[in-house]
């Protein structure tokens, strides 16, 4: 029975660690080709590794800081070098920023661009 990701790419931010990591691993075990995405090197190449050697795919580890406003430019031009389509996208990189936070009504909120 061929695995619901077979021929298709998952694109995961934040992957070299916690939820990122964990998404990574049920899109492996799922079947998907994996394009790793985070600042750490060494955490990223090894996520890498173990998912290529547990799950048989293919992953691909991209070092960037998404927070850096040429990440995303530099990502897509690495992603058309390796000639990479990418299916999913798990959005997972990201930072809060405490003093733009507000109360409003018991709940904090962010505003829509900080």
């Amino acid at each position: 029975m061929q695995k619901e990701g077979a021929g298709r790419t998952a694109l995961v931010t934040g992957a070299s660690a916690g939820i990122g990591r964990a998404f990574a691993e049920v899109l492996a075990r799922q079947g998907y080709q994996l394009v790793l995405v985070a600042r750490r090197a060494d955490r990223l190449e090894s996520a890498a590794a173990e998912l290529r050697q547990r799950y048989g795919i293919e992953a691909h580890a991209i070092v960037a800081d998404l927070a850096d406003p040429k990440a995303p430019s530099q990502l897509v031009a690495e992603l058309n070098r390796c000639g990479l389509v990418v299916d999913v996208l798990v959005n997972n990189a990201g930072y809060g920023v405490p003093a733009a936070t507000s109360r409003r009504r018991g709940r904090a909120t962010m505003p829509a661009c900080a």
